[in-house]
């Protein structure tokens, strides 16, 4: 025959255990959900903390530059005419080493064409002389 007592107590206990085992899972669940809603917001805090030292950052520039920009922009045309001279005088120099390689070339083309009196060399000698 069946002992409802026994049977009764085990399910009892059943739901006593499987009671705990869904309130540990629930808190275990609440607190991973928690950590990533923290992780969230200390991510957003030092977004939010990057972005206002950038905009500090920016402020005091603009007030240095209010500051100084009677100073530096004599400072800033002497830089600028000095850098359009050296590039003045680096673009004179390529010229000039272009000029005379070309200079080269063609005279090459010219005493090739004396030599062989070849059509490939007039057609060269043509298009390097131009």
């Amino acid at each position: 025959m069946i002992n409802y007592y026994k049977l009764g107590f085990t399910l009892f206990l059943s739901l006593v255990f499987s009671s705990l085992v869904i309130l540990v899972g629930f808190k275990f669940w609440t607190a991973y959900e928690l950590r990533l809603l923290t992780e969230q917001l200390e991510a957003g805090a030092a977004v939010l903390a990057r972005e206002s030292k950038l905009q500090s950052d920016k402020y005091q520039r603009g007030l240095s530059d209010k500051r100084l920009r009677p100073i530096q922009k004599g400072k800033k045309e002497q830089e600028l005419r000095q850098k359009s001279e050296y590039q003045a005088a680096i673009q004179r120099g390529k010229d000039s080493a272009v000029t005379l390689q070309k200079k080269r070339t063609c005279e090459f083309w010219k005493a090739e064409f004396r030599k062989t009196k070849n059509f490939y060399d007039k057609s060269m000698r043509d298009t390097a002389c131009k």
